[in-house]
């Protein structure tokens, strides 16, 4: 009786998580649009500093988050400004891609219902924010030279006017281990007036490794 008792009072600290994501951006003005294949992945590492043992609890962390646009337009860059070319139907390539990678800090606040008796699981609802600053980017062409004809892999990391900095509200809702999340950027991808609006975006299943 005891042993239950405390165990209807237990929450999981939900410490170490991974979501797999479908990356994508809104604009308002098509200029790029990203294949439905995009893929990202979020690494978090959070502990709830209020309320561990309580239906309401806040948490906090740190981690890291990957995107990968994949593209049918070239990103070209000046002094001044970014913008997309479209790759020409001749050019034979097998991808073409930005990936932007942060190093971010989470928190959330975690709604929970009571662990089931049955499934010693819960009920969760976490929404959030999350702070992240830009530790990498480039691209990557997969695809044959336009000079040469010879098949080509590709980086380039002088990817300029890209927002170094980025913020948005995120979104966790599942049971157990497994979740739904959501992330929505209240920064553009590229700095303002130097390129076209894009507003980052994440969709995907997140898992609680423990």
């Amino acid at each position: 009786m005891g042993q239950s008792s405390k165990y209807d009072k237990y929450f999981s600290k939900d410490q170490l998580s991974l979501s797999a994501n479908s990356t994508q951006w809104i604009q308002e003005e098509k200029r790029a649009s990203p294949s439905i294949l995009s893929r990202g992945v979020n690494l978090q590492m959070m502990y709830p500093i209020i309320g561990n043992k309580s239906n309401v609890a806040l948490a906090l962390g740190f981690g890291l988050a990957s995107q990968n646009y994949y593209l049918k337009e070239y990103i070209s860059t000046n002094d001044d400004s970014l913008w997309f070319v479209p790759i020409p139907d001749s050019i034979n390539y097998t991808k073409y891609k930005l990936n932007t990678n942060y190093l971010t800090i989470p928190f959330e606040l975690r709604f929970r219902t009571n662990p089931s008796k049955a499934t010693r699981r819960s009920f969760k609802i976490y929404p959030g924010f999350r702070v992240g600053m830009m530790i990498n980017v480039h691209t990557k062409y997969i695809g044959r030279d336009l000079e040469t004809d010879e098949k080509i892999k590709e980086k380039s990391f002088d990817i300029k006017h890209l927002s170094k900095f980025d913020y948005g509200a995120s979104l966790r809702i599942g049971y157990g281990k497994f979740m739904v999340h959501g992330y929505y950027s209240f920064v553009d991808l590229i700095e303002p007036g130097k390129g076209p609006k894009l507003t980052p975006i994440e969709i995907g299943i997140n898992i609680i490794l423990f």
